[in-house]
């Protein structure tokens, strides 16, 4: 065999190889992007389905904020969510305890360390008033004030985003934690509601 055939040979096998290896360099962040997106659809699929929370916190100026009600997760990355939500208080010598029916729709995502989540629209319709120890009706309030009245919906601003750390994850429970305005964290524990 001459020189020149095996350099040829050489030569052939070495493009080869240079070939193989550059196709596998090349391949290697779809491979990783695939990876990555299998551990997402991994940790999606934890959440999908009809969920049941209770939680409240500190929303500042003496105001707690309480949420009792169903967040519904979807595979296309949507949710919904419906409820209670209260705003409770004292002003200044007399408690107070604002009920609204809230429903709004968002999109979300999770991963191993966070469910993060935007509310796209919400509606909120008042449900009842109590101050002192009393019961005030929505509608008598809505003749005092007007049109003016405030909506809870008014107060959120559409694709408001958020997230939650994820503390636990079990079949039909999911433990998050949120942080309050004030930067202090809470616990939000939701519970799967399951088909009778």
């Amino acid at each position: 065999m001459s020189i020149v055939s095996t350099l040829k040979q050489y030569s052939v096998k070495g493009w080869a190889a240079v070939v193989a290896i550059v196709g596998l360099m090349a391949g290697l962040p779809s491979i990783s992007s695939w990876l990555a997106d299998m551990r997402a659809d991994y940790y999606k699929s934890h959440f999908i389905g009809r969920w049941t929370e209770e939680f409240s916190y500190p929303n500042g100026g003496g105001v707690q904020f309480e949420f009792k009600g169903m967040t519904e997760y979807f595979a296309n990355n949507h949710y919904n969510l419906s409820g209670v939500i209260a705003l409770v208080g004292t002003e200044p010598s007399k408690p107070y305890r604002f009920e609204y029916s809230v429903n709004g729709a968002g999109s979300w995502s999770a991963d191993s360390e966070y469910l993060s989540f935007t509310l796209e629209q919400m509606k909120t319709v008042p449900k009842t008033y109590t101050v002192d120890g009393k019961d005030i009706s929505p509608l008598t309030v809505a003749q005092f004030v007007g049109p003016s009245m405030p909506n809870l919906s008014d107060i959120y601003p559409a694709g408001a985003s958020g997230q939650a750390r994820i503390k636990e994850v079990e079949k039909n429970r999911i433990v998050l934690e949120q942080s309050a305005l004030d930067g202090s964290p809470f616990i939000v524990t939701t519970h799967r509601q399951v088909a009778p």
